[in-house]
């Protein structure tokens, strides 16, 4: 299994846009999903996807940069250091979309 990287306090304070998302935000995902965007993640953090995941994960919206194969950079644009839960929020939405399509494909 692979972490997502988010700590308690961030899960408390996205807690109030469930209704948005409806689900619950994962600890973990499987590694065949993530295998899937393997290339494009590894190639982001100059890491492989294993130490990634001994080293705690990635955040969502890492995952999701990763997904529709951007680098960190072009992802978050010039924002990065003014991100918003927002933002969290629709990469939430975005992982889970991705997910749902992987598991009707397994």
């Amino acid at each position: 299994m692979f972490p997502i990287l988010m700590d308690q306090k961030e899960r408390e304070r996205l807690s109030e846009f469930k209704p948005l998302f409806g689900f619950e935000i994962p600890n973990e995902l499987s590694i065949a999903f993530i295998n899937q965007f393997r290339k494009q993640i590894e190639f982001n953090h100059d890491q492989t996807v294993e130490r990634l995941a001994e080293r705690g994960g990635l955040h969502p919206r890492e995952l999701v940069a990763a997904i529709y194969g951007m680098d960190v950079p072009t992802y978050f644009g010039k924002m990065k250091n003014q991100l918003s839960d927002e933002q969290t929020v629709f990469a939430l939405n975005m992982l889970r979309m991705k997910l749902n399509e992987f598991e009707k494909t397994t």
